[in-house]
């Protein structure tokens, strides 16, 4: 069986009859939180694909590193012997 909600009730008094809706409080901030919620996760989501798409870039600019204390004078053996003792 459906649930019925009544919309209002009406007030009797000596001067007559006056309807008065029923107003429910969470159906008004239904909207309101849902719009929030969606901006929230609007913001999240693209702050988060923007530091992805950084990150992404800035892995791919990265060159290989080599040894700090290469120089032009030295020839790949002496390299090697510094890189050995360190």
């Amino acid at each position: 069986m459906a649930r019925v909600r009544p919309a209002g009730f009406i007030v009797l008094d000596g001067g007559g009859a006056d309807y008065r809706p029923i107003r429910q409080p969470v159906a008004a901030l239904v909207v309101p939180l849902a719009v929030v919620a969606a901006v929230t996760a609007t913001r999240i989501v693209g702050i988060s694909l923007r530091e992805a798409r950084r990150r992404r870039r800035r892995a791919g600019v990265r060159k290989p590193r080599g040894p700090a204390f290469a120089c032009s004078e030295c020839g790949p053996e002496a390299q090697a012997e510094a890189i050995k003792r360190c």
